[in-house]
């Protein structure tokens, strides 16, 4: 018997895999204090702070429709004081509602809190 079976199901398994990893911990539509005067869900530009308590965590912020959310696919160091956090558009195929909604999303920070750092949100620029 030929093996490619075998290697078919090692590689639906190995996409599978990959296909469900994030980079997030947590998702919700409330957006925290921490973001208050930080990130302003109505103007459409995605933002970043530190999570309040003793956790190595960042909070982003970012806007969208709510059947189409921008979720953050990677975390990219550039360099020791320099990440970029790539969001990318999720869902909605092959529509999305006309609804803005913010989404938030709990990250396992890649520095300890406190760092100070630079993070690139696509068009945007935060420090830390």
């Amino acid at each position: 018997m030929a093996p490619w079976p075998q290697v078919l199901v090692v590689f639906v398994v190995a996409l599978s895999v990959t296909a469900c990893t994030q980079v997030y911990t947590e998702r919700s539509s409330d957006v925290p204090p921490e973001l208050y005067g930080i990130a302003d869900p109505n103007d459409m530009m995605p933002g970043v702070s530190w999570a309040d308590g003793d956790t190595d965590e960042w909070l982003l912020l970012t806007c969208g429709s709510s059947s189409c959310p921008w979720e953050p696919k990677e975390i990219r160091k550039i360099d020791d004081a320099t990440y970029e956090i790539r969001p990318e558009k999720t869902g909605g195929w092959p529509f999305c509602t006309a609804d803005l909604t913010p989404m938030v999303y709990r990250l396992p920070a890649p520095v300890t809190q406190g760092t100070p750092v630079t993070v690139h949100l696509g068009s945007r620029t935060v420090e830390l």
